[in-house]
């Protein structure tokens, strides 16, 4: 069963404004594939223990953010249930 993490790109280049690509880590059997969520952050704005913007981003929609992450996670896990339940295998192809 494959596993989820939100973080900072590692192989993305830093952008003109400082910023890296956010991106849902998907694992299986020691194999990675990273999903752009479309976000980007500095890395000082970002915890990556918890996987989550800093309140120091913007403390106006930092929490917004954040749960916009979480979503991404139930949502990929819900999918990979489905997939479970009808018997279909998970693959990266």
């Amino acid at each position: 069963m494959p596993t989820f993490k939100i973080m900072i790109d590692p192989r993305s280049p830093i952008k003109q404004d400082g910023t890296r690509a956010i991106v849902l880590q998907v694992s299986e059997l020691r194999n990675r594939n990273y999903i752009p969520v479309g976000l980007s952050v500095k890395p000082e704005h970002w915890d990556a223990t918890l996987s989550k913007f800093k309140r120091a981003h913007d403390p106006l929609t930092f929490k917004e953010l954040n749960y916009n992450l979480n979503r991404y996670i139930i949502d990929s896990e819900k999918i990979i249930s489905d997939l479970s339940v009808n018997k279909i295998p998970f693959s990266f192809c």
